[in-house]
């Protein structure tokens, strides 16, 4: 016997690619300054081993590097630090009287499948996140295509990136998330929908038995 799940499937939006394309440029082009600062003042680490020869050596420390751009303290590079910033959120929305400052994050971008289970956690995550705000700036989530994962890794200074979150207020980004939020519907979640909506709903068990199909107890 095969029992199906009770809870609806989040529905994913779908990108038109003249919408695709438009984000990716914007979003290129607001990233790109991250590794144009890396490449110029960041040097890749040689460990403490290295340091540690050249203080014995009397060899200077290297001055320090101008901070990066303003648009880097404003995104989340990664699904681990996305993730952690959204569970804040929630943790804000559950425990009102011990908030922390988190600003929202009304922009997620990833280049994994939708129906990959590694991001299967976000279209949860961020509508519970953003569940008191008006449909219009509820998070949007947008599914880019794999293949332009190297152009955003490029315009990070990374050799990889997955998901990239924008926080509000990050500086520049206005464009890019208004256009977003006007062209992309928000991450729907039938079920918390429904459980927000405070209706009462019967118990239905689907139960799926091996030769008879599908049939309800």
């Amino acid at each position: 016997m095969k029992v199906d799940s009770p809870y609806t499937a989040s529905k994913w939006p779908t990108v038109p690619p003249a919408e695709h394309d438009i984000i990716l440029d914007m979003l290129l082009s607001l990233l790109s300054p991250i590794a144009q600062h890396r490449a110029l003042h960041i040097t890749p680490s040689k460990g403490k081993r290295d340091k540690k020869r050249k203080r014995r050596q009397g060899q200077p420390d290297p001055p320090q590097p101008p901070p990066a751009p303003a648009i880097a303290n404003h995104i989340t590079v990664g699904l681990n630090s996305t993730t952690r910033h959204l569970e804040r959120l929630v943790a804000n929305k559950a425990t009102p009287s011990h908030q922390d400052s988190v600003p929202a994050m009304p922009l997620i971008l990833t280049t994994q499948s939708p129906s990959s289970p590694v991001v299967s956690h976000l279209p949860l995550l961020s509508s519970t996140a953003s569940c008191c705000l008006p449909p219009s700036q509820a998070t949007r989530i947008v599914p880019l295509s794999p293949s332009v994962e190297t152009k955003l890794a490029a315009a990070l200074g990374l050799p990889r990136v997955g998901v990239i979150g924008i926080k509000a207020g990050a500086p520049g980004t206005a464009p890019l998330i208004e256009y977003a939020q006007s062209n992309l519907q928000a991450v729907d979640v039938p079920w918390v929908r429904e459980a927000s909506a405070a209706v009462y709903k019967p118990v239905n068990v689907l139960a799926e038995v091996k030769g008879k199909g599908t049939k309800s107890a």
